[in-house]
């Protein structure tokens, strides 16, 4: 096994080169939007049969879901990206704005 490290800058160039003349390593790090692009190459292998069905199961069901294309599992991502809102109280409420006080609440 080799380790090729790819500058970031082209990272997605080199990628897409790989994919498309079939030259893409047996692993790889890319963002979660990519996969389908890879996918539709017919450049990625189903992840199930390689993986153990506990580490399938562990997955965020959001990452289960990125990672399925077509049925099948063709990338395991291994954290969620995450988007923080804040806004003022006092504004919300003179508004009459609804919003969720708390993670139960949706």
């Amino acid at each position: 096994m080799r380790l090729r490290v790819v500058p970031e800058g082209d990272y997605a160039s080199v990628l897409q080169a790989a994919a498309a003349n079939g030259t893409l390593p047996d692993a790889i790090e890319v963002d979660g939007p990519m996969l389908a692009s890879f996918n539709f190459q017919g450049a990625l292998a189903d992840l199930t049969p390689l993986l153990p069905a506990g580490t399938v199961q562990g997955m965020l069901s959001s990452l289960r879901a990125q990672g399925t294309v077509g049925g099948r599992l063709v990338g395991a991502g291994v954290f969620e990206s995450g988007l923080g809102m804040y806004g003022n109280k006092r504004l919300l409420d003179a508004a009459g704005v609804v919003y969720p006080h708390g993670l139960d609440e949706g």
